[in-house]
């Protein structure tokens, strides 16, 4: 948790960044997290070899001698051969994070940024509200990435590449930006409480997934949806029903929906 506070921003960035694009697996991701982003030795005859350059990799710092030995340079239990494939894997998100994007090794004196509040080590391991919090941003930003990339596939496969404009009007579904507001007062179309404004978002969804083949039917198209909070909770609920049946058809899972607002958050701005 703490050192995903202090790589957070450059992830959200990083993200719709076609810059050193790089698409990280699960276990990249815990390597990423653990920040130790030293320099890990290759064995020369290895299959499997860094897809950074030789330059690139010698830019890293060689870990503390009191921080413990580095992954492929101890030797393998009972003399087996080091796993090459996941010190290069280690390797490799060493020199994303630590020499392209220049983030130091994590420590636990580090003081990164939540809602505009130095965190500690000790308060990001046990503050449940912190984690709430994070989770909550987290969903967000998951749900919308999806929406993003479904959407970019399914345009490509019916012949209308996804343009600049097409993206402006998909960010135009929550707030006319990529950022996740940890402020109320920072208007996110379809998460706030009042419908007036969360139906502009789900209305600007609605005329979006049109163009997705097979993804209504009559009963959504026709819902009438301004005429009252109940007639457009139900309109709300059937759309999002639909897109959950439609991704699952596309993905074998159901897609990731934002988490309700903490208290924590709500109540800052009150």
């Amino acid at each position: 948790m703490h050192n995903w506070l202090r790589i957070r921003p450059h992830c959200f960035v990083a993200v719709h960044s076609e810059d050193h694009p790089t698409t990280l697996t699960a276990s990249a991701w815990k390597v990423a997290l653990d920040g130790n982003y030293y320099a890990y030795s290759q064995r020369p005859n290895a299959k499997h070899r860094s897809q950074f350059s030789e330059a690139l990799i010698a830019r890293l710092p060689e870990r503390p001698a009191a921080g413990g030995s580095v992954l492929g340079k101890r030797p393998a239990p009972g003399g087996a051969k080091p796993n090459d494939k996941r010190i290069v894997e280690r390797l490799d998100v060493a020199v994303h994070f630590g020499v392209l994007y220049e983030f130091p090794p994590y420590r636990t004196e580090d003081r990164p940024l939540w809602r505009n509040q130095p965190i500690s080590a000790e308060r990001a391991s046990k503050d449940e509200t912190l984690w709430k919090e994070v989770l909550w941003q987290l969903s967000i930003k998951h749900f919308r990435l999806e929406l993003l990339q479904l959407d970019e596939e399914i345009l490509a496969e019916i012949g209308e590449p996804s343009t600049y404009q097409r993206h402006l009007d998909l960010l135009g579904v929550w707030n006319d930006g990529l950022d996740v507001p940890t402020d109320p007062a920072n208007l996110d179309y379809i998460l706030s409480e009042d419908w007036i404004w969360r139906r502009a978002g789900v209305l600007r969804l609605r005329g979006l997934v049109h163009a997705w083949p097979e993804f209504g039917d009559s009963e959504i198209d026709n819902m009438e949806v301004t005429i009252s909070p109940s007639a457009f909770h139900a309109y709300e609920v059937t759309l999002y029903e639909a897109y959950a049946r439609y991704f699952y058809k596309r993905r074998g899972r159901l897609p990731t929906f934002p988490l309700t607002r903490p208290s924590s958050i709500a109540e800052s701005v009150k």
